[in-house]
C-alpha cells in the first residue's frame, strides 16, 4: 500500500515502526559519517542527502529505510513520513497527507493522526 500511494503522489513515502523509533523525529541533510544498514541489507550513506532521524540516530529517508526501524508483521504503531516537495504548499501537502492516511486506514484498520510540518 505504502509503494502505491508513493507512485499515485510520485513521491517518497517511508513508513517505520514507531515502537522502534526513539525521541523525536527530525528530517536532516547528512554529513560523511551519517549511515544506516539499510533494508537492502548494505550501508547506506546519507552524505549531502536528506534523512530522518531519531535520539538513536538516522533511521530513514526518500531513498531506503534502515533495517532497524522495519515495518514487520509484529508492528503495532507505524508512522508514515511523506518527503514533500518543498514547492508543495502546505495545504496541498496536508490534504494529500489526510487523504492518504484515510486510505491506508481503510484497508488496514486501526487509528490515525495526519499533519504536514515545514
Amino acid at each position: 500500500m505504502n509503494n502505491l500511494l508513493s507512485l499515485q503522489y510520485k513521491i517518497p513515502i517511508g513508513i517505520y515502526d514507531l515502537n522502534q523509533v526513539e525521541g523525536d523525529i527530525t528530517i536532516d541533510i547528512g554529513n560523511e559519517t551519517t549511515a544506516y544498514e539499510g533494508l537492502n541489507g548494505r550501508e547506506v550513506s546519507f552524505n549531502n542527502k536528506i534523512f530522518s532521524l531519531d535520539h538513536k540516530g538516522a533511521f530513514g529517508s526518500p531513498i531506503v529505510d534502515s533495517k532497524r526501524t522495519a515495518i514487520t508483521e509484529e508492528t503495532k504503531h507505524a508512522i508514515q513520513l511523506f518527503y514533500l516537495q518543498p514547492s508543495l504548499p502546505i495545504s496541498e501537502g496536508e490534504k494529500l497527507v489526510t487523504a492518504s492516511a484515510e486510505m491506508f486506514n481503510q484497508i488496514h484498520g486501526g487509528d490515525f493522526l495526519s499533519g504536514v510540518s515545514s
